[in-house]
């Protein structure tokens, strides 16, 4: 499957604590908040086609973003010791 356009992009709905998240991350790789943003829902896209496995509620989403939280927190704290 090759792209379909060629244009600069797309509006994409995130809820707002997931975009704190994209933006925290953003800020510590270097990279644009959009860059890191496209990779994060590339590498879902990839985990879904190898799982399959959707949160089904809101309680399993919640879930999901607070492990996701945790991970990233983990991450800067780690880089903010080194």
């Amino acid at each position: 499957m090759k792209p379909e356009s060629t244009t600069l992009g797309i509006m994409v709905r995130v809820k707002p604590e997931v975009d704190v998240l994209v933006r925290y991350m953003a800020d510590m790789v270097g990279y644009q908040p959009y860059v890191v943003r496209n990779v994060a829902i590339l590498l879902g896209l990839q985990l879904l086609a190898c799982n399959s496995k959707m949160p089904k509620n809101d309680d399993e989403f919640l879930e999901l973003y607070n492990r996701t939280r945790l991970i990233v927190n983990r991450l800067t704290e780690g880089s903010k010791r080194g």
